[in-house]
């Protein structure tokens, strides 16, 4: 087994300080709900063999290729095209390897089955898969990192229902267990700007989709003082 970064390199030097330190929550050991600042190192865990975890590297590309567009899409949209295509099972695998890295780092066995889900050699059970969660209200646009394995019962050790991820906003929702809330396999995701939009289709076979779409809309900017290093002044 080979130690190998949750997220990819690429995303955690960006949202690094001095290229070392990240803010994440939901991480081993974190209460729920707690921001903490970890060292990138420590940010791994050993799900595969060398040979197997470089060959889910499309699996980073593709999460990175996500991150970015979502983050510039609010913040620097001139930096992106208008319209992206995205593979949507390679995000799926994506979020997918995210929640086998969280749960290998806390010392859980993972499901044989899981690894062939993980390089794409079984199809998801019904009711599974990638979601997008709609809370009907307003978000804010961070860079913290913060993930969620939801569990029943909450909080436990029992049976994993799904991974909640927060990205630049947006928040995703690897289901395991059916009857999550949220849209499944959605097919695009629009940024709504004041004079455009920033759209981002996710293309999934025939037959995989919902077909549905989500739209967030940019509603003003806003100003909060920087604590997210405290003891680094």
């Amino acid at each position: 087994m080979s130690a190998e970064h949750i997220l990819p390199k690429e995303i955690l030097n960006e949202i690094s300080w001095n290229g070392t330190m990240v803010r994440v929550g939901g991480w081993a050991g974190q209460p729920v709900g707690e921001l903490r600042n970890l060292g990138i190192k420590a940010l791994t865990a050993k799900i595969l063999c060398r040979e197997h975890n470089e060959g889910l590297s499309e699996l980073d590309s593709v999460f990175v290729k996500l991150w970015r567009f979502i983050d510039a899409a609010n913040e620097d949209p001139e930096r992106v095209p208008d319209e992206v295509h995205l593979p949507g099972p390679l995000v799926e695998r994506a979020f997918f390897k995210l929640l086998c890295g969280v749960l290998a780092s806390r010392g859980n066995k993972l499901p044989q089955v899981w690894g062939h889900l993980l390089r794409g050699r079984l199809n998801w059970p019904n009711g599974t898969g990638l979601h997008v969660v709609e809370h009907g209200r307003e978000r804010a646009h961070t860079r913290q990192f913060h993930l969620q394995v939801d569990t029943d019962p909450p909080g436990g050790l029992g049976s994993i229902l799904s991974l909640t991820t927060h990205v630049c906003g947006p928040v995703f929702r690897l289901v395991i267990t059916p009857e999550q809330p949220g849209t499944r396999r959605p097919s695009q995701l629009v940024f709504q700007l004041p004079d455009k939009a920033k759209t981002m289709h996710l293309d999934w076979p025939e037959g995989m989709s919902t077909g549905r779409g989500v739209r967030y809309t940019k509603k003003g900017e806003y100003e909060v003082p920087d604590t997210s290093w405290p003891e680094c002044e």
